[in-house]
């Protein structure tokens, strides 16, 4: 603390952004850039953060999840976790994404049963050291977006971004790892192109999660 007066977090991922390096700095009282630790832990546990925005009405995709040790128990009865997705009224095609990563690692959308093992298992162990529970969800169709929202402390009040309309490349199902970080991949377009209420909505739905 006698050295740092303030840290700007530009870390990205795991113990980055997942509430660790938060609490680390709390501890040191160093002031910090972005979410406290509680945002930051609810932003990167994908389970705890639709629990949250359910409760507050906000929508989230519908969808169930499963631990690792259920993961493994369907490897060899993928009939009996097919049944359990029909009683959910869940259908193909489906988003099978891990609970406590970031900037899509690790998720695949699937078209039928006999792939949904293998993209748990995938998931599941995206990360070598830790195997994590996965969320198995619907496929979304729409416009694909992100919106920054801020607090302007000073005014004390938040400060909504214009959203950006993100496309995805033609022969994708989601805005992937590569489109989000290699230049000249997934096009955007800010603001995006779509009416003004629902330009708002965004914003408004995104003020809400915050």
């Amino acid at each position: 603390k006698t050295l740092v007066d303030f840290v700007y977090i530009a870390v990205h991922g795991r113990y980055a952004e997942d509430g660790t390096l938060q609490g680390f700095l709390g501890v040191l009282q160093i002031p910090y850039l972005g979410s406290k630790v509680l945002g930051s832990a609810l932003g990167m546990d994908k389970i705890l953060q639709k629990e949250i925005l359910k409760f507050h009405k906000v929508p989230v995709a519908h969808g169930i999840h499963l631990y690792p040790h259920e993961i493994i128990s369907y490897q060899n009865k993928i009939d009996s976790l097919n049944d359990r997705l029909k009683k959910e009224n869940l259908s193909f095609p489906l988003v099978v994404k891990p609970a406590q990563e970031g900037s899509s690692l690790g998720v695949r959308v699937i078209f039928k049963k006999e792939k949904l093992w293998e993209a748990l298992d995938y998931a599941c162990h995206i990360h070598e050291k830790i195997s994590q529970p996965v969320l198995i969800e619907e496929k979304l169709e729409g416009m694909e977006y992100s919106c920054i929202t801020l607090f302007d402390h000073k005014r004390n009040k938040p400060l909504l971004l214009p959203p950006t309309e993100v496309v995805i490349e033609k022969e994708s199902h989601i805005h992937d790892y590569d489109q989000k970080y290699m230049p000249g991949r997934a096009q955007k377009f800010t603001p995006a192109r779509c009416s003004e209420k629902t330009l708002k909505n965004i914003q408004k739905t995104c003020l809400q999660a915050m």
